[in-house]
């Protein structure tokens, strides 16, 4: 998912994937799994993890107002006013994330 806004932190684009959307809350205990330490090294061998799937399409570049392929834009794009300071907000697979702070 990628956001743009101002300092006042008005949305001036935003672009999600398109496998990105609602889902259901389901109301449930929560369960904890406690795994021996020396199972801890295997463990990506021996249960499935989210994480090795690719959910969001890899994008290598991308230009203002134009969704890269599998992108949807969920705020279309306005035009940047010069002078203005806008912070590029990008967020990946999980809990990878990273910003970008530019004056126009």
């Amino acid at each position: 998912m990628l956001v743009v806004a101002n300092e006042r932190e008005e949305v001036f684009w935003e672009v999600r994937p398109n496998s990105f959307g609602r889902f259901p809350i389901v109301d449930a205990e929560l369960s904890v799994v406690i795994i021996p330490r020396d199972v801890e090294p295997n463990i990506e061998n021996t249960l499935p993890t989210m994480l090795a799937e690719t959910i969001y399409p890899i994008v290598s570049e991308i230009v203002y107002g134009t969704a890269p392929d599998g992108y949807r834009e969920k705020v279309v794009s306005r035009p940047l006013v010069t002078g203005e300071t806008y912070c590029v907000l990008v967020f990946g697979q999980g809990m990878d994330f990273c910003r970008q702070f530019f004056t126009k």
